[in-house]
């Protein structure tokens, strides 16, 4: 039995804060994930779901207000509304 373990970090060496994994048993150097445009504030406050299926993040908008979105981990690298209100919303209790 085959364990791959990947590490999931955010970094800014690009402008804004963009999501690259890095799989630890590899050679290979961390890969973009999820890349924003330059001006964006980008991810902040990475969490993987329980089942490790998903990584949640909370992006700044454009009104300046911090949302919540998750990605899955495999297939489509989108992410998607999770939690957007007037708020400033980053973590769920």
């Amino acid at each position: 039995m085959s364990t791959t373990f990947e590490n999931e970090f955010d970094s800014n060496v690009n402008g804004p804060f963009d999501i690259f994994v890095k799989v630890i048993d590899s050679s290979v150097g961390e890969q973009p994930f999820v890349t924003f445009e330059k001006g964006q504030f980008g991810a902040v406050f990475l969490a993987a779901s329980p089942d490790g299926k998903y990584l949640a993040h909370a992006t700044l908008d454009p009104t300046k207000k911090l949302n919540i979105y998750t990605v899955a981990l495999a297939g489509d690298h989108r992410p998607q509304p999770f939690l957007r209100s007037s708020a400033n919303d980053y973590r769920i209790s």
